[in-house]
């Protein structure tokens, strides 16, 4: 997983870099213009009211964004960048440590865990005896594996997109940012950005903690209960965005819906599957109730 993620990385950022020289130039020419919009905004209201102290800010603030603007890869590297990096791979090294677990094999060993069931034991019968049962439930079955099996895969895909549109949307926060009324644009991107590169650090914590769990060894009386848990790891990862607004209390606003739609979904198709298998076997249990009304009618 991680290497595809990369050579996707190596292929893009080297573009984006490209897209943002090419519309630097413009973009400071236009900071330029919203700068001297702004900087006269505040002489005015200064000569309304003298009594009033001119914040030097409001002088050194245009300067700092044009500065910015023309720095842009340069400033977004060193302060985004490198130290998000650096913390990703410190938990990504500890949580294999500590699994005992590298490479694929922690991605495997992953895997495995979020998409074990309970194949047998318990009341005489395993899962896949139970949900034999009715086809409702075996599809219901199948789209809990299914989303399993890709809900890391999801996120860290979800994450490679997000972070890039917020790469990009960065160097136009900077002259917008000085649009009065707007200037919390430049916090909200910032700490929206964190947020999103920490969604892979969360992942590594949350995948050491489904590993080490002893989910195979564990006997249920009820197995359908061993799905149940599988559910429940699905929402704990699909819930890694906002576990991330947690650390970052701003957040990301591209994070704050994602999962719950997923969520909403696989809960919809839950609960239709649900009905289905519970109509079906409603059907079957008074089909065989009434075998014996008839037999004794004959």
């Amino acid at each position: 997983m991680d290497g595809v993620i990369n050579s996707f990385d190596s292929v893009l950022r080297p573009k984006l870099e490209v897209f943002l020289e090419t519309v630097t130039g413009p973009l400071q020419a236009f900071a330029a213009v919203i700068a001297i919009i702004y900087v006269g905004y505040k002489v005015m209201l200064y000569m309304s009211n003298p009594q009033e102290n001119l914040d030097p800010y409001v002088l050194i603030k245009p300067i700092l964004v044009l500065a910015a603007v023309g720095l842009y890869v340069e400033l977004t590297d060193i302060l985004v960048f490198k130290p998000m990096g650096l913390l990703a791979d410190l938990i990504a090294e500890t949580t294999k440590q500590i699994s005992g677990f590298s490479g694929v094999g922690f991605d495997k060993a992953f895997r495995d865990g979020i998409t074990h069931v309970q194949t047998e034991g318990g009341e005489g019968a395993g899962v896949y005896d139970v949900i034999q049962i009715n086809p409702a439930l075996e599809t219901l079955h199948l789209v809990i594996y299914f989303i399993a099996s890709v809900s890391g895969f999801y996120i860290i895909f979800r994450q490679f997109m997000t972070k890039y549109i917020y790469y990009l949307l960065g160097i136009f926060v900077l002259p917008f940012s000085l649009i009065i009324g707007n200037q919390r644009a430049l916090s909200n991107w910032f700490f929206g950005f964190v947020s999103v590169l920490l969604w892979t650090p969360i992942l590594n914590i949350i995948k050491m903690i489904i590993i080490i769990l002893p989910v195979k060894e564990q006997t249920f009386g009820n197995v359908l209960l061993s799905v149940a848990l599988q559910v429940v790891l699905i929402f704990t990862i699909l819930k890694i965005p906002r576990l991330a607004n947690i650390l970052v209390t701003q957040g990301s606003e591209m994070g704050k819906g994602i999962g719950s739609q997923l969520r909403g979904g696989m809960g919809s198709t839950a609960l239709g599957l649900t009905k289905g298998a519970a109509s079906g076997a409603l059907k079957g249990v008074g089909w065989v109730v009434k075998q014996p009304f008839k037999r004794s009618r004959k």
